[in-house]
């Protein structure tokens, strides 16, 4: 299973860091623009459920996400329920002025030889950026947030 990582330094402690990645109504704010129609089935812990849609040059896909594991503040991790979905466990470690937020993914490539080949040079390049976009917007919102 391909995977990839993602890290940003946020001077913010960890606690409040990971409310934005836990709780889903601040975390749709950090989602990359061509996520629509987000909405929160089950709210914030193991077991927060939501679901939207990724708009992409290929066409819409639909994608539904649970998280699995809850452990706060120091991280969580996140599924899709559907057969080609992803994994990430999002981790929190403290840092002297702030936190350290790591984002690892990791994702089904399926298909034959070719497909998977492509998958490396582009829906990689496509995860890796949609990740750090949410990454970007985390340190900043959280960073301007009110103590």
């Amino acid at each position: 299973m391909p995977s990839l990582e993602a890290a940003v330094h946020v001077a913010r402690p960890s606690a409040s860091v990971f409310a934005w990645i836990a709780e889903p109504a601040r975390r749709q704010l950090l989602l990359p623009d061509n996520f629509r129609d987000f909405r929160i089935r089950e709210d914030s812990g193991r077991g927060a459920h939501t679901t939207f849609t990724i708009v992409t040059p290929q066409g819409e896909f639909a994608s539904e996400v649970v998280v699995e594991d809850w452990d706060p503040p120091d991280g969580l991790t996140e599924r899709t329920t559907g057969a080609d979905g992803y994994t990430i466990r999002w981790r929190f470690a403290p840092e002297a002025d702030g936190c350290r937020v790591t984002a690892v993914m990791n994702y089904r490539a399926s298909g034959n030889f070719l497909y998977r080949l492509a998958d490396r040079w582009l829906a990689r390049r496509t995860l890796q950026s949609s990740l750090q976009v949410e990454l970007n917007r985390l340190k900043i919102r959280a960073e301007a947030e009110e103590s």
